[in-house]
């Protein structure tokens, strides 16, 4: 059994819109109770899983590590929690097993990456209806991870993950029907209508999807007011061809005000959130401003 004396670290996981955590402590005062819909057998992993609310839109398990030492008990713990049927325990094996956390830390193997052991995981956890689980699967397919490349298994498994209302997986069946892949006719109209309902639920690509096809009157009547409005709300969540779309409205201000200081300052947030685009156009416009002064 571990000591009260460990340090706790924490190693934090994000699942499109939910983030977990594991505790590496053996103290029960510290477990943080889960929120409502999820069941009391999670909470008495003490020593094990902390489950707090988070959006978040990354498209796959993403695994951060803080702090240099950990013990390998708690991943015991949902191993055993895992193989007795939790569901959240499952999830998060997938996960862990997705990116392999922890592979070098002090010498220590605490999870290595292993691709089809996480899809053995997600697809114990999808068969007790976890959404998330369903597209992480579908993604898998539709990207050749782990298993084969299959675009209309892809499809099926983000079907399985709209029907249960997530809204990750219904943003990917707006994008299936937009490019008419995984054996589906190529249909703008319909494939607006995904987007729309995903960003209604607040899915921040589906959000700069569909403000896409509002601003160029793809499968819905063009309004680029429309179109700032939901881009913004993709860019305020951070997602970085949002934030690369909304600088390029501010720049060209269509659909908002011109304003070349908002575009610089949105092209930066989308340059620091990965976009190859905002980096492309400031070094565009850092030039501009260098030959005018010349």
């Amino acid at each position: 059994m571990l000591k009260a004396k460990k340090t706790i670290k924490w190693i934090s996981l994000t699942l499109g819109g939910m983030a977990l955590a594991i505790l590496a402590i053996g103290v029960t005062a510290n477990i943080v109770s889960p929120p409502s819909g999820y069941s009391s057998q999670t909470t008495s992993l003490v020593r094990g899983i902390k489950i707090v609310s988070e959006v978040h839109q990354d498209r796959m398990p993403i695994v951060t590590l803080t702090g240099a030492t950990i013990t390998d008990a708690p991943l015991q713990e949902v191993q055993s929690m895992a193989e007795s049927g939790n569901r959240e325990a499952q999830m998060i094996l997938g996960a862990l097993y997705w990116q392999g956390i922890g592979v070098s830390i002090n010498g220590i193997n605490f999870v290595p990456t292993d691709l089809s052991r996480s899809l053995h995981w997600y697809q114990k956890a999808a068969q007790q209806g976890a959404p998330e689980a369903h597209y992480y699967i579908g993604r898998a397919f539709e990207m050749g991870e782990g298993v084969s490349e299959d675009k209309q298994a892809a499809r099926s498994w983000y079907e399985k993950g709209a029907r249960l209302n997530h809204a990750p997986s219904i943003s990917k069946i707006g994008y299936f029907i937009n490019k008419g892949i995984g054996g589906l006719k190529a249909n703008p109209v319909e494939s607006a209508t995904w987007f729309r309902r995903a960003a209604e639920m607040g899915d921040a690509i589906a959000q700069a999807n569909y403000g896409v096809m509002l601003y160029h009157g793809i499968g819905v009547h063009q309004n680029l007011e429309q179109a700032v409005v939901w881009i913004r709300r993709s860019a305020e969540q951070g997602e970085a061809h949002g934030q690369f779309l909304l600088g390029n409205a501010y720049e060209h201000g269509e659909g908002v005000e011109k304003s070349m200081e908002q575009a610089i300052s949105w092209y930066t947030e989308a340059e620091n959130s990965g976009s190859a685009q905002a980096e492309k156009r400031l070094a565009e416009l850092n030039d501009q401003t260098l030959a005018s002064a010349n």
